[in-house]
């Protein structure tokens, strides 16, 4: 979901003191409640991480590093596994992989619940010019597509075609979801799909454009996607609407309805044909649609940061020009490198 703003937007930097690196904190997770099978180790993966706890106190980085990712592989979930081989590869000289253990810390927390979350970020503000955002959805979940069930994503930006007037531009109760997976499951949701009369032909491909903005990930093959014109096929099927119910300058939803057969979910966007999309030309409609397919790939949370693609606020009448910026980039690629509380 995506409201625009009129006024700046000032990200908030956390009041964290930056420790010098012979006092970077090393600490434990306490245990996670939420989707616990995930995030906690593996009787296999505690062994490589208590053998790593003792390589690294021994200053045996490498050796640490090693055994620490060893952990990670069984166990990628685990908070303290991936702090503890980001600081290993950070004395052992691996600037990338303590990067990338950082920012996988903190895709998988909300940063306010979360002290070693907090130190990762703060280790990532001291040693890279990224500042990579939480990736959990409400639920506080991580849901990603699973790429083994779905080499291929099928997305249809269809043509016009809108949720039955009842469901247009609304947030779905629990009752609805139900009913919308029941349509999934008997085959009759295309069906029950209606056309726009407010759509026009170049706002799809304004949202074809936006989708274009994320093939830097099927370069670095995170996944690959497809069009289709079948809705009924489509894992990502864009549908128009005039107005969102909940005001205050929305511009875009995206709903992710699960079956109970893991992998055969459905993710729906649904974009404005009026409002600003419609009024402030082709390159703001393009943004709205690039973060709107952000959230279609994972991205369950917004940026705080007011350059990203996912932040929850926009500066349109700013000269500035957003984009998929570096940020956006890090946070996706994590999502796809941990194993996901709900794979799609």
């Amino acid at each position: 979901m995506l409201r625009f703003s009129r006024c700046s937007y000032m990200a908030g930097i956390f009041a964290l003191a930056i420790p010098v690196l012979s006092h970077l904190l090393l600490i434990e997770a306490a245990p996670v409640q939420a989707a616990a099978s995930k995030r906690s180790m593996t009787a296999e993966a505690r062994s490589f991480f208590d053998q790593g706890k003792v390589q690294f106190a021994a200053k045996k980085y490498k050796e640490a590093q090693a055994s620490f990712a060893k952990a990670c592989q069984i166990s990628s979930r685990s908070d303290s596994a991936q702090y503890y081989l980001g600081m290993a590869a950070l004395y052992a000289g691996n600037h990338r992989l303590f990067i990338d253990c950082m920012t996988r810390v903190v895709v998988m927390n909300k940063l306010k619940n979360s002290i070693i979350a907090k130190n990762a970020l703060v280790n990532i503000l001291k040693y890279s010019r990224l500042h990579p955002y939480c990736a959990l959805n409400t639920q506080e979940q991580l849901c990603r597509w699973d790429t083994r069930r779905h080499p291929v994503l099928q997305i249809c930006v269809s043509q016009g075609l809108a949720l039955p007037p009842q469901y247009q531009g609304k947030s779905l109760n629990i009752t609805e979801i139900k009913e919308f997976r029941r349509l999934f499951q008997t085959g009759t949701f295309v069906q029950s799909l209606v056309k726009e009369p407010t759509f026009k032909s170049y706002q799809a491909q304004n949202a074809v454009s936006a989708l274009r903005k994320w093939d830097w990930a099927i370069r670095e093959g995170l996944f690959k996607y497809a069009f289709t014109n079948d809705p009924g096929k489509a894992d990502i099927l864009v549908l128009w609407t005039p107005r969102f119910r909940a005001g205050g300058g929305m511009e875009g939803l995206t709903n992710y309805f699960g079956t109970n057969k893991p992998g055969q979910g459905k993710v729906i966007i649904q974009l404005n044909t009026a409002g600003l999309s419609a009024s402030k030309g082709n390159a703001y409609a393009q943004l709205m649609a690039a973060h709107e397919f952000g959230h279609a790939f994972g991205l369950g949370s917004h940026s705080p940061g007011a350059d990203d693609i996912m932040t929850a606020k926009i500066y349109y009448d700013s000269d500035k020009a957003h984009g998929i910026s570096e940020n956006d980039k890090a946070v996706l690629r994590a999502v796809y490198s941990l194993d996901p509380d709900n794979a799609w």
